[in-house]
């Protein structure tokens, strides 16, 4: 009997491991819930998992730097990697090849370079995903397993923009070539101050204080 109850248990340990560890998304970080048994067969594609808005956990990167991709490996799987950037309705392969690594089962980083000039931002409306895709031969030349994470990629001068409080143009801006374009009522180099942009254009909403000046947007 006892030898009984141990068999079983043996195959249940066995079941949830199958399940439960094998591949997922650490860097960028993985789109929640960042589970590591999505696959292309009992998971949607290409994510196995819809984006929300409201638990996205986003990464911002500079449009066409090089960027380490990292992973957590449950299972060394046979058979290699792909890696896409999936941009609204274009779709870049940023790994090099077919399947990348596929001799390397156990590795869990990949170095990579960011399309130039493509720029992107995530939300409900617009899609702007790294997809890894890493194939699982033991069990059949189509089966894969994908793990997503959602980005804001951005030109490179963002990140040298002034910052208030670690925050790129006080998140009251937008940065541009090195400089911060204020939104309506902020003012200052970092949008650090609260000021009045007054205009007499009909859009207001397109009003912006740059260097202490309202600018019009047509």
């Amino acid at each position: 009997m006892l030898g009984r109850y141990l068999a079983v248990a043996a195959v249940a340990l066995l079941s949830a491991l199958s399940v439960n560890g094998h591949f997922r998304l650490t860097f960028p970080v993985g789109r929640y819930p960042d589970l590591d048994f999505l696959d292309n067969v009992r998971t949607g594609t290409p994510c196995g998992v819809p984006y929300n808005d409201h638990t996205a956990r986003i990464s911002t990167l500079a449009a066409g730097s090089w960027i380490t991709v990292e992973w957590h490996l449950g299972y060394a799987h046979r058979g290699g990697l792909q890696f896409f950037l999936l941009a609204g309705a274009h779709t870049y392969k940023l790994s090099a090849g077919d399947w990348v690594m596929a001799s390397e089962p156990t590795t869990q980083s990949y170095t990579l370079r960011l399309p130039e000039g493509v720029t992107c931002r995530a939300s409900n409306t617009s899609e702007c995903t790294l997809q890894v895709r890493r194939q699982a031969l033991e069990w059949g030349r189509n089966y894969i397993f994908h793990s997503c994470a959602d980005l804001h990629i951005v030109r490179p001068d963002f990140f040298t923009c002034p910052r208030m409080n670690g925050k790129v143009c006080n998140d009251a801006g937008i940065c541009d070539s090195g400089a911060c374009l204020c939104f309506s009522r902020y003012t200052g180099d970092a949008c650090e101050r609260k000021g009045m942009c007054v205009t007499v254009h009909p859009k207001q909403g397109h009003a912006r204080i740059r260097n202490n000046v309202c600018i019009v947007f047509v």
